[in-house]
């Protein structure tokens, strides 16, 4: 009967939230402005399990804010399943989860690597009451840049 509940519960929980980040004035790294937003659905497989479905991301990395014309590079791409690292044991940040993709020139302008770094408790209890902070690290990014940028994410029921 409890396995029964938790597979209720589990099911449920699948794509009953979606989680929304951007960083939409600039975020400073590298001497470069990250401007970046992501929407996706969240699955819950477990608590240390987690899918996030059809996820979106866009991004802007730009020398002058003021300058419109100054994008050094930018892309999108999309991703039908991206499960998180269940192996992830991070030094800084503690107590979150890891979502990993490349981002192609294939499919965009830009091309390189994209980690979203998401707060393990705010995602598994899937709490819509408030904002919440959220990484985007960026590496290999047209081959030449790295960096992270903070992200301001909501989770939608």
């Amino acid at each position: 009967m409890k396995f029964f509940i938790f597979s209720f519960f589990i099911i449920t929980n699948s794509f009953a939230a979606t989680l929304n980040c951007e960083q939409k004035t600039g975020w400073e790294t590298q001497d470069l402005y990250v401007k970046a937003q992501t929407s996706s659905e969240i699955e819950i497989i477990s608590e240390k399990e987690v899918n996030l479905k059809n996820f979106k991301v866009e991004y802007s990395l730009i020398y002058d804010l003021n300058e419109p014309n100054s994008v050094w590079s930018q892309g999108s791409s999309f991703e039908s399943i991206i499960p998180n690292m269940e192996n992830y044991n991070p030094r800084k940040y503690k107590n979150h989860m890891k979502f990993s993709m490349s981002v192609s020139n294939g499919t965009s302008e830009g091309y390189g690597y994209l980690d979203l770094i998401v707060p393990t408790e705010t995602l598994i209890n899937l709490d819509d009451s408030k904002e919440f902070k959220s990484y985007l690290i960026m590496s290999w990014m047209d081959d030449h840049f790295g960096g992270t940028a903070l992200l301001n994410c909501k989770i939608i029921k």
